[in-house]
């Protein structure tokens, strides 16, 4: 999980020429002394915040960097029950802003983890009428009477209550840009790790983060030596000196969140520039003897199937080095025929299953088991099971609870993942069904919202795509419907994008099923095509030897990048960082996007 933490360097003299600590326990106030300390009380510094949320247009409400509940005294979990603050913070309902608000105070542990991370004044109680009160003084009284006289002056609050109020505005860099301007002070204040964590997840980038940077970062407030120019980045030159270089505990990967923002926000327009500095590098793997039908990666694992009946595992390379990808492991005769499909997951320990389908007439499923290869550069594949059907399976589609495969019979199959054995038998294609995906969703957005659906669509030689709720076996609605046959499909939110005989990739409303918009620019079957949503593009890969990257609003075509091997086009993964094609020829072109960016290596 992600946290955030500062030292402040030695020798500091001057508080406000330092950005503060995220602990509120030592935080300065204006004065230069603990904000723990002041004259006001509590009630009267909870009056004067008040009045400043009312004045700014904010409700009065808990604290946006509250802990858990007092009376929640333990939160199930994945893996059972753990009591106080870390059980908010590990609970898979808690949400990943919350946990870094929390995480932000708590990262060196000496914030008693039963307690909210700002620190407050002992509080003088009183019951009246069975409810408890706080008691005012004389001190508040005087303090009350001068605010009055002279009006409160929001400069004068200690760090930890701005960064409250900070914590209010809207989580985008356009709200903190004013207050970074006022002076030194507030400038460092607006790079709170707290604030930027806040807004990196509102704007949907967390779930672009590899799971050890998911698991282990730590929010720092200096960034790498460097300065944006434009799209690009400057680094400093090697050997200056770092006069404020953080010590960071080794079970930590330190983060600066407006640095990583900035990556994050850089990359799609990178993958957009026709300009030569921001072009895609280029590498190819080889290893396979026939074409090359299917592809898929999860983080920095690549698998590919081929018409030479094997299986190939690779491990991609950083970006940031000249490290080439590795081919890990080969499964050969892994079917009695072309693999035309195949899908993998991995879990938090990278174990998972692996499913490939075939000409053969059969779909199998894979034990797999990536987590000796730091350690003994080696994996395990095991075959679990042999599904048999009539006809060739062309595709095949992992869900939580279920092994979806797609037909050439016309039919699309779901088997249970716990037993193998076939649940459902959906009917509703008239042709082959060529393609079978699930939804691709955000998967923090849908944790949050507490989604349980299951549902894939599937594209067919008949023209049509169908959305089936695979747990209850049904059809929920169809699309399209008209045409040569539908070659390929994808679906990703909202968005169902396909690709057709007809040389024409068209996007469609999944809910309505109403018709968006029509790509036309390829010359031959289009084979394959991806979303990505949140950067406003959709690929696809043609028979035409071309791939092009789409304006998924407009309907006009960005580029069409430069492939250093032309062959028809199979199949493509499309990542923030990453293209991923494979064909005719029988290499694998990846083509990435990022070189020299800070942090780019956070991302997969």
């Amino acid at each position: 999980m992600l946290s955030t933490k500062r030292q402040i360097s030695p020798g500091s003299g001057d508080p406000s020429s330092e950005p503060p600590s995220a602990l509120p326990s030592r935080l300065k106030t204006k004065q230069n002394v603990p904000s723990s300390w002041s004259p006001n009380t509590t009630a009267s510094n909870r009056r004067r915040l008040g009045g400043l949320f009312a004045d700014l247009g904010m409700p009065v409400c808990g604290s946006p960097l509250k802990a858990a509940p007092a009376g929640a005294e333990s939160t199930p979990t994945k893996f059972g029950q753990r009591s106080g603050l870390m059980g908010t913070l590990s609970s898979p309902i808690t949400s990943f802003a919350d946990r870094l608000a929390v995480l932000s105070m708590v990262a060196n542990g000496e914030i008693d983890s039963e307690e909210s991370p700002v620190k407050r004044k002992s509080k003088s109680k009183q019951v009246e009428g069975g409810k408890e009160c706080f008691a005012d003084n004389e001190d508040a009284a005087y303090e009350r009477k001068r605010d009055i006289e002279e009006g409160l002056k929001f400069e004068h609050l200690p760090d930890d209550l701005i960064l409250e109020i900070l914590l209010r505005l809207p989580p985008t860099p356009q709200a903190l840009s004013p207050i970074s301007s006022v002076s030194k002070r507030f400038y460092n204040l607006s790079r709170a790790p707290i604030l930027w964590a806040r807004i990196f997840n509102d704007a949907g980038y967390a779930s672009q983060l590899s799971r050890e940077v998911l698991e282990r970062g730590l929010g720092v407030w200096e960034g790498p030596k460097g300065q944006w120019e434009g799209l690009t980045w400057v680094p400093e030159a090697q050997g200056a000196i770092d006069e404020t270089e953080e010590e960071v505990p080794s079970e930590y990967v330190p983060v600066h969140y407006p640095t990583l923002y900035r990556t994050a926000y850089t990359l799609p327009q990178h993958i957009r520039s026709l300009l030569p500095a921001h072009r895609a590098s280029f590498s190819a793997l080889s290893s396979h003897t026939e074409s090359i039908y299917c592809v898929q990666s999860v983080g920095d694992w690549l698998i590919t199937g081929s018409r030479d009946r094997s299986i190939k595992i690779w491990r991609l390379p950083l970006v940031n080095n000249d490290e080439e990808a590795k081919l890990v492991t080969t499964v050969p005769n892994a079917h009695n025929g072309s693999i035309l499909g195949l899908c993998f997951e991995l879990d938090d320990k990278e174990r998972g299953l692996v499913l490939t389908s075939s000409s053969d007439c059969t779909a199998s499923i894979w034990s797999l088991d990536l987590s000796p290869y730091s350690q003994r550069k080696s994996v395990a594949v095991n075959k679990l099971q042999t599904l048999l059907h009539p006809l060739a399976v062309l595709d095949v589609a992992l869900t939580p609870s279920s092994i979806v495969t797609a037909s050439k019979d016309c039919h699309v199959r779901v088997y249970s993942r716990d037993s193998f054995e076939l649940v459902h038998l959906l009917a509703g294609h008239r042709g082959p069904v060529n393609c079978v995906t699930p939804r691709k969703v955000d998967w923090m957005v849908s944790r949050e919202k507490g989604e349980r659906r299951e549902e894939v669509v599937s594209a067919s030689g008949d023209g049509s795509w169908i959305v089936w709720d695979i747990k209850n076996g049904c059809q929920l609605r169809k699309g399209a419907d008209i045409g040569r046959g539908l070659a390929c499909v994808a679906w990703e939110d909202d968005y169902i994008l396909t690709g057709d005989n007809e040389c024409l990739v068209k996007l469609y409303d999944a809910e309505t099923c109403e018709l968006l918009k029509v790509f036309q620019g390829h010359s031959n079957l289009v084979r394959a095509v991806a979303l990505r949503v949140r950067d406003g593009m959709a690929i696809s890969g043609s028979y035409d030897e071309s791939v092009m990257i789409w304006d998924l609003h407009t309907g006009h075509l960005i580029k069409r990048p430069t492939l250093e091997h032309h062959s028809l086009i199979f199949d493509l993964e499309m990542s923030c960082k990453r293209l991923i094609l494979v064909g005719h020829g029988h290499s694998v072109q990846v083509l990435t996007w990022g070189k020299g960016l800070p942090y780019i290596d956070f991302f997969v």
